[in-house]
């Protein structure tokens, strides 16, 4: 009988040179029954975590010795790739940087290709599956690692040569959502007589050298800043090989995370001072004493960004904020009103009146298309 052709496409590749094989799938989905034999038919180093725990603890579902599990099976696997064996990795592998780590490793020792073998057995067949063994893993945990997958679906763009799928799902002829070209932040937008305010101030300042007057429609207070949408995309999948698919569905997280804590009250803020903020000192602003709700409402959205960048697999969220320049300012709160782009100014006698500013709802519709 003709074996499958996931079987025949990885026996295509062990016949070639060293392979590793990294299996991706549910617990119940059928990934021992796949790939041990297959282990076996090759000759590769077998490497399962549930293997290792069942060893340490008696039970395959142990989580209590996990560092101990992890330096066992990243021992087997170094000690294949130092032989050159094929090795085969039995495990759930549901995270994108669980996959990269492995990855990394392996791409130490050229001759090796690396494919993942993704079992694509659904949430039911898996649960039911799962509920018929002895020692179960948990509905909760389940659940958790199947939303876990869905989001990190494994992909040739994380470093595999390939990536097998035994039961592929339906081509999908919907299109990628396209990434706009828009900026996203989190604003306030002052009131009509906080608007004329900050015209008139505008008018009383003298600006000097090549400068560029912010139009009324633009004078908002900026609580959080992210940057333009694309060129964001563009620099996390440089980091991490996320899909586009993927980050706009964060992105959709973190757009309803923004949103929820923003002020649901009108602000009235004092300005304090006319200086000069940004990249190069290149914008002249108006700044402003923040209130208590502004203050939590930052603390909230920084704390939403970096689980974004989490989320898109950032393994160091603060490092890649300090080293990306439009999220560069995000750590701090510094509620400003943006005057003029460029050139130079002199106040002379201006009195700084308060403005009340109230809340602006994002849209992912806004940032697509």
């Amino acid at each position: 009988m003709k074996p499958p052709l996931w079987k025949e496409t990885v026996l295509a590749y062990a016949s070639s040179g060293p392979l590793a094989l990294i299996g991706i799938g549910l617990p119940g989905s059928g990934k021992t029954t796949i790939l041990k034999p297959l282990a076996e038919e090759i000759g590769a180093v077998y490497v399962n975590r549930d293997d290792i725990r069942e060893e340490l603890t008696g039970n395959p579902t142990d989580h209590t010795k996990e560092p101990v599990v992890s330096d066992i099976a990243l021992q087997k696997i170094s000690e294949g790739l130092r032989a050159k064996e094929h090795i085969v990795v039995d495990a759930t592998n549901a995270r994108r940087r669980d996959r990269r780590q492995l990855i990394n490793l392996i791409r130490q020792f050229e001759e090796f290709k690396i494919v993942g073998l993704y079992v694509n057995t659904d949430l039911p067949t898996s649960s039911m599956r799962n509920e018929a063994r002895e020692k179960r893993v948990p509905e909760p945990a389940m659940a958790r690692m199947h939303n876990r997958l869905t989001l990190n679906l494994p992909s040739p763009e994380e470093g595999f040569d390939s990536v097998i799928v035994t039961n592929p799902p339906p081509v999908s002829n919907t299109p990628q959502p396209r990434l706009s070209r828009r900026r996203l932040y989190t604003k306030l937008t002052p009131d009509d007589t906080g608007l004329a305010r900050l015209i008139n101030l505008q008018n009383l300042i003298n600006f000097t050298g090549r400068f560029r007057l912010t139009p009324p429609s633009q004078l908002h207070l900026t609580l959080l800043h992210f940057g333009l949408i694309d060129e964001m995309y563009e620099q996390i999948h440089t980091v991490t090989g996320i899909d586009q698919s993927q980050y706009v569905k964060y992105l959709v997280t973190f757009i309803d995370r923004l949103n929820d804590a923003l002020p649901d009250r009108p602000q009235t803020l004092l300005p304090t001072r006319v200086s000069v903020f940004g990249y190069r000192n290149s914008a002249i602003v108006l700044e402003f004493e923040p209130t208590q709700d502004m203050i939590t409402a930052h603390r909230e959205m920084y704390t939403a960004l970096l689980q974004f960048l989490k989320d898109c697999d950032v393994t160091d969220p603060a490092r890649f904020i300090a080293k990306t320049g439009a999220l560069r300012h995000s750590p701090v709160l510094t509620p400003h009103v943006t005057l003029s782009r460029g050139g130079h100014y002199t106040t002379e006698d201006i009195t700084l009146e308060e403005i009340t500013f109230g809340s602006v709802p994002l849209s992912i519709e806004n940032y697509l298309g």
